[in-house]
């Protein structure tokens, strides 16, 4: 399961990587409604962290994963200069931080 998780956020990272190119800018509209979305989801698990108890988490991803997947989708977005979306990005990433570090740790 965990691994089909890592392939969507690839391919989310090579599609935003494709959303830098100027001329697509139906990859850039998809890339911003995809930003929005998430950060959404991401702020209601940070508000709501009881409301997404029994949610299917990612535990087995490595939690260095996520972190250098988020860098790279802001690296991405400021090195086009993109900067709703490096706000947008860095936002998530900091977001996920926050709930993993209020999230309880589920004994082994």
């Amino acid at each position: 399961m965990w691994l089909k998780h890592v392939l969507l956020e690839l391919a989310v990272t090579g599609f935003i990587a494709v959303a830098t190119i100027p001329e697509l800018e139906w990859a850039r509209w998809l890339t911003l409604g995809y930003t929005v979305l998430l950060l959404a989801v991401k702020a209601v698990a940070l508000i709501g962290r009881n409301v997404l108890k029994g949610v299917a988490t990612n535990e087995k991803v490595p939690s260095w994963f996520w972190h250098v997947n988020y860098a790279v989708n802001v690296a991405l977005v400021a090195a086009d200069g993109w900067w709703s979306m490096t706000v947008g990005w860095t936002l998530i990433w900091l977001f996920s931080v926050m709930y993993e570090s209020w999230r309880p740790r589920r004994a082994a």
